[in-house]
């Protein structure tokens, strides 16, 4: 009987294991998908010397820093994964930087962020690509 309980043990952790590698892990409170783990890293912006290093914070979530090249300071980092498609919004909160915020995708086959930069300051919209460092 002992042996029996045993093995139904094992088997329902190895069912649990299986279920965290392919959805989302919860850390904290926070979701954090292991498909996520494709953005982490640092980025350039093609068209100047702006930076964002995205990497895991202490309770698991996603978090971004900005360079501009001096450090900006970040209010909020949101990700989100939806139909496959994984997306970070990054809201700036400096001087000059009021509310501008960066809104973008990842594209898997070119291996770049790309999205739109709002900036705070005069409500202008410009379509951005970071490329991996």
């Amino acid at each position: 009987m002992l042996g029996k309980i045993t093995f139904i043990k094992i088997v329902g952790i190895l069912v649990m294991l299986s279920l965290f590698s392919t959805f989302d892990i919860a850390w904290a409170g926070k979701q954090f998908s292991r498909n996520m783990q494709a953005i982490q890293g640092s980025w350039a912006r093609t068209d100047g010397h702006y930076q964002i290093d995205i990497h895991r914070g202490q309770d698991g979530s996603l978090q971004a820093r900005y360079f501009n090249p001096q450090p900006i300071h970040v209010a909020s980092t949101t990700t989100r994964e939806q139909d496959g498609i994984l997306s970070v919004v990054i809201v700036l909160q400096d001087i000059n930087y009021q509310g501008s915020t960066y809104t973008l995708a990842y594209n898997r086959d070119k291996d770049i962020l790309q999205g739109t930069y709002l900036h705070g300051g005069s409500g202008q919209l410009y379509a951005v690509e970071f490329t991996r460092k």
